[in-house]
This record gives C-alpha cells, structure tokens and sequence, in this order.
C-alpha cells in the first residue's frame, strides 16, 4: 500500500509526523483488526493440544488478591496510600519485558466439579456468557499484573498498581458451537501491545470437546494502568518483540490503538451524520411521513416493524438492552451499565456493550421516531457495519461526500 492510498483511509491527525504509519506503508500492508481478531487465527505461546493447565480460576483470583493487597469483604477497608511510594516515575526506570513473561493459561474445570457448575449454567441449559466474561476479565488482569516487573517492589508490600479495564475490544463465538455446562474451560493468553499506561491482552478461550481442545473464541482486552488510589495513571514496563511473529502481533495492537481513536474522533457525539447517513435517516422518515394530513410522524408503525422505543427496558439491577438496528435476521443490541451512588444518587456511566445476535428468521424493524434515537439507529448500523465487515473502521464513509478521510 502507498502513503498516498494510506493517507486516504486516515484522517488528518494520523497522517502528520506519524512514524508508525509511514513504516507500516513501506512495508506494504495495513493490518485489518477485524482479521486480526477472527476467532479461527492462533497467536503466539498457545499451549500444546494435550495441555491442561494446573492452575484454575480461583487460583488466579487468590493471587491477585493476595498480589494487591485487596479487602477480603465489603466491611474490611484497606489503605493504599503508602504504596505511592513504590510507583516509578517514568518507563526508564522500568526493565523491557516480551510477550512470553506475560504468557499464562488457567482452566474453569467444570468437567470435575459440580458446585462449580451450578454458577456457569443457565436455565437453558448453556454456560452464562455474563459469568465467563467475569473470569476473562479477570484473567486479562492477572496478566498485565505478570508483564509488570517494577524494581521498587519489595516483597513485604502488595503491588502499587490498579489495573482497570478501558475495554473489551471485540469478542466472536464460533458460528455453530456453544458452550456446554459439563466441560472444562481453558483460557490462555499474554500482553500483545504496552504503551505508556496501557496495555492489550489477547485470549483465547477453549473447551475440552472429545479429550482435545477446541477453541470457542478469541477476546481482545484493552487495560489500563493506574495508582493505588486509582486517581491517576501509572508507567508500565515497555513491550519488545524478539521474533517476526511477535513484532505482527505488536503491530496489530497499535493498529487496534488507531482504531480505537478514529472511533472517538468519528462518534456521533462529535461529528455529524457523513450524507450517505442523513439520507438515509430522511427517508426513513418519509417513508412513515403521511402526505394527506401533512404529518411526518406515522401513528401506526409499518408491517413487520417495532418502534424503537418499545424495545427499551430499564432496571435498577440487571442492565437490559435495547434493539436500535435490525436487517435480516440479525440485531444489533447497544446496552449501558450505570452505577448510582447510594449515598448522593448520581449517576455515572460505566460501560457501553455492543452486542450481534442472529435469529433463525427475519426480524422486524427497529424504527427510530427521534432525533436522538436516529443517532442509536446510526451507532447500532456503524457497529453492524463493522462486525460484518462492511466498514473497515468506525468512520469510514460509504461514500466519497461521506468522509474527508
């Protein structure tokens, strides 16, 4: 790929003065993440087919807590002030780590214990997919607590590091296989990408099908670094690569990381509709407008279509999602997670999930009837447009007045 072809499909800010961008244009190939994440590709360290890890989840739970020191119940408080003390100013203070120091793999044996399984299973007779993310996001914890290597650690002291997640950047559950309750569960995986705060983890999740390991999905976490007292940011140990392997994957990751700006750049809260999008949202609207009595808002929703509106729900408890996109069989479902605070009752937004999901028959419409729920209809559509491979990044445009990219 040229630097002029490449200087086409990023926006201004990655084009000036960008070193990476240019080496990756002198080397001919800009990696695309949604391959880079397909489920199917192995990575680097993968355990031998045969291999069952000694360690289980709990284990790696028990080592984080005894590793930072955390309160063994909600009454117990623990005061971390002191491990200020321990942070590094700057990575030059920090010794280079590679890709096999974070490497780790642990089992979710629920194969061998019952009391265990009655936490996985669903009443439908499947693994809790809620329940299994819990445990990759821990596990993505553990292993950035392994790449941290910080010479101002003593061994009488819990790690000054708060490892938080930014992100869960994009998970696939192989078409046609579903977790089962009875079988055991192998996560495996390493840091693939360190910047300055931040690190990606990549891992793979297996089962145990027929006394082999067959692999479910492949989950990309993005963590971030902070102090004690989780009010500012902390260095991390810098990330080398020692083979052509390892330097891919590194390369990857910091594609992820441009990505991942160009999806905040292009929000919809930032930057208007592109015109293929305005175009669309209009005659969306039209087609329900009723010309006779000169009214833009239908009073009855069209065949084989819902109002927006009425798929939303809101608990105080569980976070239910809300249908903003549909085409064909497929949904696209964007769910929020709050946290209030008893005690002032505020609000604060912690998380925005983004889930596609298939059904064996089409579905109806989701239609917008505002503003506001034309932009979630957009969000869901850009989304979609990006799990089934329409758009190769968050802002591309579909067209050439879409996008000054």
């Amino acid at each position: 790929m040229s630097l002029g072809l490449l200087s086409r499909v990023l926006p201004q800010s990655y084009r000036n003065g960008s070193k990476f961008m240019k080496k990756i244009a002198s080397e001919g190939c800009l990696p695309n993440p949604s391959v880079a994440a397909a489920p199917g590709i192995r990575f680097l360290h993968m355990p031998e087919a045969g291999d069952t890890p000694t360690q289980t989840i709990r284990d790696v739970i028990s080592n984080l807590t005894s590793k930072v020191g955390a309160a063994r119940s909600f009454t117990e408080t623990v005061d971390r002030s002191h491990l200020l003390l321990l942070l590094p100013c700057s990575q030059d203070e920090l010794p280079t780590r590679t890709m096999k120091d974070s490497w780790d793999s642990a089992i979710i044996p629920l194969g061998s214990e019952e009391r265990l399984r009655e936490k996985y299973v669903t009443f439908m007779g499947g693994v809790r997919v809620g329940r299994l993310l819990e445990d990759l996001d821990v596990f993505a914890v553990w292993l950035c607590y392994k790449h941290i290597k910080n010479p101002h650690q003593t061994p009488d002291l819990p790690s000054p590091y708060s490892i938080v997640t930014a992100l869960v950047d994009r998970i696939d559950f192989s078409r046609g296989w579903s977790l089962h309750p009875d079988r055991d569960i192998r996560l495996s995986g390493h840091v693939s990408w360190a910047g300055r705060s931040s690190l990606e983890t990549v891992i793979i999740v297996e089962q145990r099908v027929d006394n082999a390991w067959r692999q479910v999905t492949r989950a990309v976490f993005v963590m971030v670094a902070r102090d004690p007292l989780n009010q500012g940011s902390a260095v991390v140990n810098p990330l080398v690569c020692e083979t052509p392997e390892e330097k891919r994957i590194y390369q990857a990751g910091e594609v992820n990381k441009l990505h991942r700006k160009m999806l905040q750049e292009e929000s919809l809260f930032r930057v208007p509709p592109n015109e293929t999008e305005k175009t669309l949202v209009h005659e969306l609207f039209m087609s329900l407008a009723n010309p006779k009595e000169l009214s833009f808002t239908s009073k009855k929703e069209p065949e084989n279509s819902v109002w927006m509106e009425d798929t939303k729900l809101k608990n105080l408890i569980i976070c239910h999602p809300e249908v903003v996109y549909t085409e064909g069989s497929h949904m696209q479902i964007s769910t929020k997670a709050s946290v209030m605070d008893a005690a002032t009752s505020s609000i604060n937004l912690t998380n925005i999930f983004h889930f596609t999901f298939e059904a064996d028959q089409p579905v109806p419409a989701s239609l917008p009837k505002t503003y506001h729920e034309s932009m979630l209809y957009l969000d869901g559509r850009r989304h979609y447009q990006l799990v089934t491979g329409v758009r190769k990044f968050y802002g591309q445009g579909e067209t050439s007045s879409d996008s000054s990219l």
